[in-house]
């Protein structure tokens, strides 16, 4: 008889300790919804000057301008280069999970993937995308530390289908505001692909884009920025309803840029800069 009253309590014991971790379980689809909903301009299309700088120790850097448009209702985005003068014209045309590139000088458009690098660069094609977190991914573990004087959760998701650009990736996401701090890309196999940090967010009507993004591309061992908007009260980015002309595979009528509102200003990090942003995010 005691025997059983023991094992009684041992068995109430296991079931309140799995309830309270239940309770405690962090609801991940409704998380990762959130940090979609943080970036989703919704019903206006966003607009920006955004610099690409790519640093390969030996050589000199590689620096890409662009305007960047982007229409998240729709699952659309277009991109006009604007330097260096020889790419001057090039652009890209996305819709869902499909890419072309766009050549003025031959007039065609060649398809193209958004798992593929940007211009060469360490930015893949599938950073200007807008965030589907919830829909691309199923987290499958997680722990808690912290990470530049934050307290984090670090979720580590693999993707839903295959044609999801990033295979699995691995997020450090603020608990008290649901942003992204740093994630690493991962192959179907195993292997760390990239690490993107994002040191600063700027509010744009609400949504939160990242002002800077450092990458560090580890196969190439080579590391890069992807920027975007400069810091607050500088330049304000174009937030509008833009003709449906611009995200359909008819480029030429998007120069000259300067018909679409202001341009941004480009930031760009000093090697000191970047070393500090290294160490913080553990790069």
């Amino acid at each position: 008889m005691k025997a059983f009253k023991y094992l009684s309590g041992v068995l109430v014991c296991i079931l309140l300790t799995g309830v309270l971790a239940a309770q405690t379980l962090p609801d991940w689809p409704s998380i990762l919804a959130r940090i979609d909903e943080l970036g989703d301009f919704e019903n206006s299309d966003f607009s920006a000057e955004i610099t690409v700088v790519s640093q390969t120790p030996g050589k000199d850097d590689s620096t890409i301008v662009a305007r960047y448009f982007r229409r998240d209702s729709e699952k659309k985005f277009t991109i006009v280069i604007l330097k260096p003068d020889i790419q001057k014209g090039q652009g890209y045309f996305s819709t869902g999970d499909d890419l072309w590139f766009h050549d003025p000088e031959s007039g065609k458009f060649a398809y193209s993937s958004l798992k593929d690098s940007f211009q060469d660069s360490d930015a893949q094609n599938s950073d200007f995308s807008s965030s589907t977190l919830a829909e691309d991914y199923r987290v499958t573990e997680h722990s808690e530390e912290r990470l530049g004087g934050a307290d984090v959760w670090v979720a580590t998701m693999d993707a839903v289908r295959r044609t999801v650009p990033v295979a699995r990736r691995k997020l450090w996401i603020r608990k008290d505001n649901y942003l992204v701090l740093k994630e690493e890309h991962y192959s179907a196999t195993g292997r760390l692909m990239r690490t993107l940090a994002y040191p600063r967010y700027q509010t744009v009507s609400g949504r939160f884009v990242p002002l800077s993004i450092l990458i560090v591309n580890k196969p190439a061992a080579r590391r890069g920025i992807q920027q975007g908007i400069p810091a607050a009260g500088e330049v304000v980015p174009c937030i509008a309803r833009f003709s449906g002309a611009l995200f359909s595979p008819v480029l030429s009528p998007l120069l000259p840029p300067a018909r679409f509102g202001p341009l941004t200003t480009s930031i760009r990090f000093s090697t000191i800069r970047m070393r500090l942003l290294s160490k913080m995010f553990r790069l």
